[in-house]
């Protein structure tokens, strides 16, 4: 893979990933370097989970050890990607409830679901308080994540639902 990975390039790859995964075809060490490869830049990265997080294969629920040990190839980015994915679609899942679109809220809460369980088995203490900045911003309207949730346009509602969904995260892990 090269530093040039479009995103959705990543996507594909990890949709293909996953196949083989679920097929067990792949080794601890090629699951690991395929992932820290992918994480390796923010193209790659962003694609991986959304390939990842939203693929209909059921292998992606029990979180490989090695995918773990890719994702950490990239801590910071990985952290900064898996908080936002996992606000992001708990905030989708609330829109698509209010539109009377259940199908799209089951796809949304099932990226949610899977974002808070990756966050837990990663356990990472920068991940935790990426979550409590999040869950701040959320709730005061201010710091380091006021312009994420102002620019996706957020409402009151969306925000305390992902005040209490971060603040559930950052109290289960690290």
């Amino acid at each position: 893979m090269t530093q040039a990975m479009r995103f959705a390039d990543a996507i594909e790859l990890t949709q293909n990933f996953v196949t083989q995964l679920g097929s067990q075809q792949l080794k601890p060490l090629q699951i690991s370097d395929f992932v820290g490869n992918l994480v390796a830049t923010a193209e790659g990265a962003r694609g991986f989970f959304v390939g990842y997080l939203t693929n209909e294969d059921s292998i992606v629920d029990s979180h490989h050890p090695a995918v773990l040990v890719g994702l950490a190839a990239n801590r910071e980015l990985v952290s900064d990607l898996l908080m936002k994915n996992l606000a992001m679609s708990t905030a989708q899942e609330l829109h698509f409830q209010r539109q009377s679109q259940p199908a799209m809220a089951a796809n949304s809460h099932l990226v949610a679901q899977r974002s808070q369980q990756l966050i837990a088995k990663l356990d990472w203490p920068e991940l935790s308080e990426l979550c409590q900045k999040l869950a701040q911003s959320a709730a005061h309207g201010d710091g380091e994540y006021a312009e994420f949730l102002t620019r996706w346009g957020y409402d009151q509602e969306q925000r305390q639902a992902i005040q209490r969904i971060m603040n559930v995260v950052s109290a289960t892990t690290s």
